[in-house]
Order: structure tokens, then C-alpha cells, then sequence
């Protein structure tokens, strides 16, 4: 990253540059405005007893703007940033990462990927914020750049839609982390569930009403705790990873990390049960798993643009702000590649795909229960410190808006609740009583992420969340290229390469484009009912036929979505022989002898000897039935790129392969229709209206 310009010439007139247009005036009420055809001496004047002259010379800007206190430096911005970025992701993400990534070693470079294009955002957010000062994130820019249309549409998407809904989600978040922390899942009580996420976010912005020093003092509480957090989970691995090398008969971790390459190819084990095999995929279908393993990284990074909300409380924005960005960036990137490093050494690799809690699974795993609640503790501080964040950055937004008169003047209001009143002035050497902080504007996200969270469709506000936030970074950062072109002499304290706003702008825009428009995966447009799984073909041509790689992949998982994951036995019907019928009676007439006149029923744990593959008194009643299949699917709906099913061969393959694998595939190919049939979970296809 470029290094920030050591000129104090520079700096200093970039800060007095005024903070945002339409600021009040600092002279006495009733003193006229100077004429604009006023002399040059009389405006030289002018602007040499004001050092915050008015920005706004064709007075679009407000009369009496709300105004923040320049008391922030270069050490709260990066706490804010790092309380803002460092929240569930990195404890949640990693396991669709991994789903979507041939190897452990590609997991870890999409990571540092995800991380680096973060920090190019960053970057040029920090080359226009010290070039056309502002407060408000992304307003000032877009309305110098584009006009006020653009700048009145990134306001009210920001206010009214983005970050409330952020606050909305990280407030269930923070009640679905106490509730797995105490082993409760929170189904039977989802009025509960939302009525005490929405206590949470109220507790928030009361929290970030008291002042800007006590939100500030809160968040460095908070960016302790995420140090902490991410600093014991690298210090398990650590552990583990001594451990394992002084002595490489004990077992302790995951075991994986030594045993296999961290970059070769391994089937992926999807959370629905199926697997992926990586060398069966096309290369289209290799970019699209890998893009949205990205697109996960990306959420884990998102905040990373938050420090630019308080530029207008820095008390030296040229200098602290890209300071803050170029130090918190690459503290996040490190944390979060050692986190996820620490993840395989402490797990299988086999588990890290299969859970959306990988701290407390690894933790757990490693030290037991009671150290597995102590780490879900944990991570709910690391939520509420990106809630508090959150609704800190969200308050100075609604007040930037307000100013350009774009929201009601009331949430232009600082330091008090209710309209703005007359005041007196505040005597030289005494401090002003009471708070600093928008009250009226944190009001606002507090009540509008609360009616989000009792609307409850949060897979809907996710993807409206990123779709509105990338639209707007994508304008931005293009905005930032055009800048370059048309004003090339503008005034630019920090000035990062061009290339960094143009690789952030190509990927910002394909994630918008791929958001509009589902490319990768198009079963993400269908969620399946309870008790239902996927049964993918990953089918890279749409012909008529299934392959080698197919024909494995189908039988890996029909058999996974049968085995139960309790006992370890794969759960089939019976063939469809004559001969089994007796079986089948005969299973019948024991269980009716040996549990005559009880209510006990059947099931493996309560047999004295180890059930066989070919026990079937899970059969003989629908109670037994229940019990040997629970957690596994009833229904498994086949879904393809290519045609819904066939069991023709490839033909086309079939010349290329060698006799022992046209064996295999003839084989397979008869296992697979067998295991559909006994499969006791219906296989469905869905229907295709052309």
C-alpha cells in the first residue's frame, strides 16, 4: 500500500479545509453576509478570520447544521474499525469458505484475497476523504463527484435500509450466540427471539447516547475483548501445533494438518451431506465455487469502510485517517489468517465445512464444554462490539444527511433529544454538561432495525444489504478514477496507485452483477423446506448423460444422506427379493415376542449386540422408524446445471477411459439406481416450465 505524503504544509491545509457543506457560521447571529461582489481585499479578509469558511457558496446547504467536536484521533478511528470488522465472521464464515475451496491452503489465500481487496477499498476511500473532506461516509463524495441525486441516494439507502438492517441482523446474531452458548435453540420461541434482540439494540443506543467518549471508551473494551478472542484461538493452535510435532503419536487437534497437503485437491463435504469432487468440476464451476467463497470473505470484511463516517470528528483528518485505515487493515488480514490457520490445525478438515460455529466446535473439541461456553461468551462480546460500532457509524450518518437537508432537520440535532433550541454559550475553560452524541438520529436506526427485526426476513436484508453497500462502493471507488481524469490538480493529501481503485471497482461491480443476476449456483434461489436436502449433479456440460465423477459423487451422497450420524449404520430398505419377505416377518415376530405387553420399541442403542446392515427392526414400527432416522432427510430433491436426471452414460467419456474405469462406471451406474430405490427418503426432481 502507498505510504502517507510526510508533508506538514500539505496536511495543515488540508485540515482546515471545512468538514462539510452547509456547516454553520461562526459569526454572531444578526451580522449581514458579506456581498459576493465585495472587493478581493475584503474577501481575503474575510477568509483569514474565518478558518472554517462556508464550502457552500450557492447556499444548497442547511442554515444551521448539526456539528460534531473534533475530539477523535488516529487510535479511536482504528478501534472503530476493528470493533466494526473483527465480529461473527471470522467465526462463522470460515465453514462456507471451506465448502467452496478444493484445499485448507485455497481457503487461506481466498482470506488474504478477500482482505487485500478490502484494503484497496480502503484505500481510496482515504484518497477522497482527504481530498474533499466531508462527513456522512460516501455522501460527500458521490454528490461532489456525480451531483446531489447520487448523494441523496446513497443517504437514504444507508439510513433507512443498510445500516438498520446491519443493526437488525447483528442483534439476532448476538441472541442466536447466547442461546447456542446455553444449548437452546430458540425455535419454540421466536417472538421471545425477537423481543430480546430488540432489547439488545435498544441497550446499544442508549449506550452510544450518553456521549462520544463513552462510546469510544465502551469500544476500546470491546477491541480488547476481539484481541483476546482471536489471540487465544491462535494460541490453542499454537498449543496443538507444538504439541503434535514433540510428539507425533499423540493425538491432539484435527491431525489433518500434518497428515495431508494443505493445497492438493480434497472432496468437500457440503453442510447438506453431499461432497463435491474437485476434479470432476469444470472450470466455470471452479469459478464459481471460488467466487463465492469470496463473496463469504468479503461479509467477514465488511466495516472496512467505517472509518471514513467519523473523518469529521478527527482532529486531524489528512493524517490520522489513512494512518487508521493502513494500521487496521493489515491487523484484521493478520488476525483473520491466523484464526483460520488455527481452525485446521484444531479440527478435522472434514468438520471445519460442516459447522457455522468453528471457534466453539474447535474449542470445545479440544477442551471440553464448559471451555466451549466460555468461548461462545466470548464471541457474543465480539458481536456486541460490532453492534456498538455499528450504531455509532449509523447516528453520524443520519446527521450528514440532514445537513444537505436530505433527512428532517431534527436529526441534525446534537447533544440533546427533541428540536434544536437556543443555548447559551459556554464559558472559555468550562465544559459543556451532557452529551455529545445524535440522539435523534441513533433513535431513528434503533426503531427502523427493530421494525427489521420483527419483519424477520433476514436472507432478504442480507442480500439487500451487500446489493446497496457495493452498489454505492462500486459509484465511489469509479468515482475516485474519474476524479483522477477530470480534476488530475485537485489537492490530495493521501494518493494511493491507480491501479488499487480499478482492481476494487472491477470486483465491486462483478459482486453487484452476480447479486442482480444468480450465475453460480441457481439452487440458492430455492430454499428447501426442513428435513430436506440437496442431491446436486454436478453436471459441468448440459448433455443427456452422466459421467465417472457424477456417477461417484451421486453415490456418496445418497449413502451419506442415509447414515445416521449417531450410530454410524447407512439406514436402506430392504432389496426388492421375494426373500426378504421372510425377513422382514421374522424381524417382525421377534420384536412382537421380546416386547410383548411393554411400550419399549426397537431401536440399535437399546440392542444388546451391535445391529448389522442387515437388521431391519428399525421397519416394524413408524416410532423405530423415526428414531433410526433422526437428523437424517425424508426428502432429497435432485438439483443440476444440466439435465434433472438420466442414467444414460457418456459416451463421450467412455472412449477416453480405460477398461478398469468403463468397470467402474458400468458398476456405479447400477449402485446408484439401487440405492434410489431403497433409498427410505423420497428422491424428487423439480419441474422445469419452459
Amino acid at each position: 500500500m502507498p505510504s502517507l505524503d510526510d508533508d506538514g504544509a500539505t496536511a495543515t491545509a488540508a485540515e482546515r479545509r471545512p468538514l462539510l457543506a452547509g456547516l454553520p457560521s461562526e459569526e454572531p447571529a444578526g451580522v449581514p453576509e458579506a456581498d459576493n461582489n465585495n472587493s478581493g481585499n475584503a474577501a481575503t479578509a474575510e477568509a483569514e478570520a474565518d478558518p472554517n469558511p462556508n464550502p457552500d457558496p450557492e447556499g444548497r446547504g442547511p442554515a444551521n447544521g448539526g456539528t460534531f467536536t473534533r475530539n477523535l484521533g488516529a487510535v479511536e478511528a482504528f478501534a472503530i474499525v476493528i470493533s466494526i470488522v473483527i465480529g461473527s465472521g471470522v467465526f462463522t464464515s470460515p465453514g462456507s469458505i471451506d465448502t467452496n475451496v478444493p484445499s485448507p491452503g485455497a481457503a487461506l489465500l481466498v482470506w488474504l484475497v478477500g482482505g487485500v481487496l478490502a484494503w484497496t477499498g480502503a484505500s481510496t476511500m482515504a484518497e477522497l476523504g482527504t481530498a474533499i473532506p466531508g462527513e456522512g461516509g460516501v455522501q460527500p463524495y458521490l454528490k461532489y463527484i456525480f451531483g446531489d441525486v447520487f448523494g441523496f441516494l446513497a443517504a437514504w439507502t444507508w439510513v433507512v435500509a443498510v445500516m438498520p438492517a446491519t443493526l437488525a441482523i447483528l442483534s439476532i446474531v448476538f441472541i442466536e450466540s447466547i442461546y447456542s452458548a446455553a444449548g437452546v435453540t430458540g425455535e419454540g420461541d421466536k417472538i421471545g427471539h425477537k423481543l430480546l434482540s430488540i432489547v439488545v439494540l435498544v441497550f446499544i443506543g442508549v449506550a452510544n447516547s450518553i456521549s462520544t467518549k463513552a462510546s469510544t471508551r465502551l469500544n476500546n473494551f470491546f477491541v480488547a475483548t476481539k484481541f483476546i478472542t482471536i489471540a487465544a484461538i491462535v494460541l490453542a493452535g499454537i498449543v496443538v501445533l507444538g504439541i503434535q510435532l514433540a510428539n507425533p503419536d499423540r493425538r491432539v487437534g484435527g491431525g489433518d494438518w500434518h497428515r495431508k497437503s494443505w493445497f492438493n485437491y480434497r472432496d468437500s463435504v457440503n453442510p447438506d451431506g453431499s461432497i463435491t469432487h474437485w476434479e470432476g468440476l469444470s472450470q466455470w464451476d471452479i469459478f464459481g465455487h471460488l467466487s463465492a467463497a469470496l463473496y463469504a470473505a468479503l461479509w467477514a470484511y465488511s466495516g472496512w469502510d467505517k472509518a471514513i463516517y467519523v473523518s469529521a470528528e478527527l482532529s486531524a483528518p489528512a493524517r490520522q485517517l489513512p494512518l487508521a485505515i493502513n494500521t487496521s487493515l493489515p491487523s484484521i488480514i493478520l488476525c483473520f489468517l491466523t484464526a483460520n490457520a488455527a481452525y485446521y490445525i484444531l479440527l478435522p478438515w472434514d468438520v471445519v465445512s460442516t459447522t457455522d460455529s468453528v471457534a466453539v466446535t474447535a474449542i470445545t473439541r479440544l477442551l471440553g464444554s464448559a471451555f466451549g461456553i466460555v468461548a461462545a461468551i466470548f464471541i457474543c462480546l465480539v458481536v456486541a462490539g460490532s453492534l456498538l460500532g455499528n450504531s455509532f457509524v449509523a447516528g453520524r450518518m443520519a446527521v450528514a444527511a440532514a445537513n444537505q437537508n436530505w433527512l428532517p432537520r431534527i436529526l441534525a440535532v446534537v447533544g440533546r433529544f427533541g428540536v434544536e433550541r437556543e443555548v447559551a454559550p459556554v464559558e472559555p475553560g468550562k465544559d459543556e454538561s451532557g452529551s455529545d452524541a445524535p440522539i435523534n438520529a441513533i433513535i431513528l436506526s434503533t426503531v427502523l432495525g427493530a421494525i427489521y427485526i420483527l419483519l424477520g426476513n433476514f436472507r432478504a436484508l442480507l442480500t439487500f444489504n451487500g446489493l446497496g453497500e457495493y452498489t454505492f462502493f462500486f459509484l465511489t471507488v469509479l468515482g475516485a478514477l474519474v476524479l483522477r481524469y477530470r480534476e488530475p490538480h485537485l489537492e490530495r493529501p493521501y494518493k494511493t496507485f491507480v491501479v488499487i481503485p480499478g482492481i476494487f471497482a472491477l470486483v465491486s461491480g462483478v459482486r453487484v452483477i452476480s447479486r442482480i443476476t444468480p450465475l453460480i449456483d441457481t439452487k440458492a434461489l430455492t430454499t428447501l423446506p426442513r428435513r430436506a436436502a440437496y442431491l446436486t449433479l454436478n453436471t459441468p456440460h448440459r448433455r443427456n448423460a452422466l459421467s465417472l465423477a457424477e456417477l461417484r459423487s451421486l453415490k456418496d451422497q445418497l449413502i451419506k444422506a442415509n447414515t445416521s450420524p449417531t450410530t454410524g449404520r447407512t439406514l436402506l430398505l430392504p432389496p426388492f427379493k421375494p426373500s426378504f419377505l421372510s425377513t422382514l416377518e421374522q424381524a417382525h415376530a421377534n420384536f412382537t415376542k421380546t416386547h410383548a405387553g411393554t411400550n419399549s420399541e426397537p431401536h440399535p442403542s437399546n440392542q444388546n449386540t451391535p445391529p448389522t446392515q442387515d437388521d431391519y427392526t428399525w421397519l416394524v414400527s413408524a416410532r423405530a422408524f423415526a428414531q433410526a432416522r433422526a437428523n437424517l432427510p425424508s426428502v432429497l430433491v435432485l438439483a443440476s446445471h444440466g439435465p434433472v436426471f438420466s442414467s444414460g452414460h457418456d459416451l463421450r467419456e467412455l472412449r477416453s477411459l480405460s477398461s478398469t474405469e468403463i468397470s467402474e462406471t458400468f458398476r456405479l451406474c447400477a449402485q446408484v439406481m439401487s440405492l434410489i430405490r431403497r433409498s427410505p427418503a423420497l428422491v424428487v426432481s423439480r419441474i422445469a416450465v419452459r
